[in-house]
């Protein structure tokens, strides 16, 4: 039996993989290595990807996967990503075309939860601030009063494995966690509450909620008329969750005690206006651990080698999968 065609396009190529994972897909897959550390426009990226059957990509490859691509790749049959989220692939199309899509669920579960909390911690304790104040970056009238963290009301948006290890993470604390999800789930801490219940009831509301692809903000000028006053927003799942001009608006206006966000706003580094401390970008670094790349390099591995036998695991469906 002919064995499917892959490419696997990677920041280094054969580079990125141990020498032990680099024998298992040179064994085990008709690979092709493709090295691009700078993003490939959609002319290269469809010459260079067309006519094999399985394509294997990270983002820093291709930003946007969408119609016009999936066309032009002839021979399609499985694409693998090197991402946990999924909006910027067309599933859809995929799905209308029959070409399978895997991705790589868990690989940062851990690194994810863990920088939200230290966001939730950061903000508590005035982190940021105190460090800020130290080097005569602030001046002295910004208040390093903290916030003890029992007995305030974490609510989480999307309740994902990322949800769940957080509100694990958060439970020795004292707070009191809520969850909302577009699917109801089980769990014997976190209570499911409805979604404007949530946002007025919780002093740090966590943004952790899958993106749809094309999907409006979760977060408008709308939701952030009744969050709770003087409430924190953790956002370390995708940043057009939120309208940031309604979230800039709302800060201001005290509305909102302060926000974080893994991502860089421009819409925040050009606005001078802005109080110290009030609004954090991390830059998309919450995924970004020793520890992550090595699982995610691992689990990369495995699915392309399942896929290359005719075994695909983390095959995705549908959202919420």
């Amino acid at each position: 039996m002919q064995q499917n065609k892959m490419i696997i396009f990677s920041a280094l190529g054969e580079k990125s993989f141990t020498k032990e994972q680099l024998e298992r897909l040179k064994t085990r897959c008709n690979a092709t290595f493709y090295e691009s550390l700078e993003p490939l426009d959609k002319e290269t990226f469809i010459k260079t990807a067309s006519g094999f059957d399985i394509v294997s990509v990270t983002r820093r490859t291709i930003k946007d996967i969408d119609r016009e691509i999936i066309d032009g790749l002839k021979g399609l049959k499985h694409l693998i990503i090197y991402s946990t989220g999924y909006e910027w692939v067309d599933l859809d199309y995929l799905n209308e075309k029959n070409i399978l899509l895997s991705n790589l669920p868990n690989y940062c579960t851990q690194a994810v939860a863990e920088h939200t909390v230290g966001l939730v911690l950061m903000f508590a304790a005035r982190l940021h601030l105190a460090m800020d104040h130290a080097r005569g970056m602030i001046p002295k009238g910004v208040s390093l009063r903290g916030f003890e963290l029992k007995d305030k009301t974490a609510g989480i948006i999307g309740f994902g494995r990322i949800g769940k290890r957080v509100s694990e993470l958060l439970t020795p604390f004292g707070m009191k966690l809520l969850y909302y999800d577009i699917k109801k789930k089980e769990s014997a801490v976190v209570r499911f509450t409805p979604f404007e219940d949530l946002l007025k009831n919780s002093d740090y509301i966590l943004l952790l909620a899958n993106k749809v692809r094309n999907a409006p903000p979760i977060l408008t000028e709308k939701e952030l008329s009744i969050v709770k006053k003087d409430c924190f927003i953790i956002n370390t799942a995708r940043a057009d969750h939120v309208d940031h001009v309604a979230m800039i608006k709302a800060v201001k206006e005290k509305r909102v005690y302060g926000y974080a966000v893994d991502d860089i706003l421009p819409e925040v580094l050009n606005d001078k206006t802005i109080e110290p401390g009030r609004i954090v970008m991390t830059a998309h670094t919450a995924w970004y651990t020793t520890e992550a790349l090595i699982r995610g390099a691992e689990d990369w591995v495995n699915c392309m080698t399942a896929a290359s036998c005719g075994q695909p695991i983390n095959l995705i469906r549908e959202w919420g999968d």
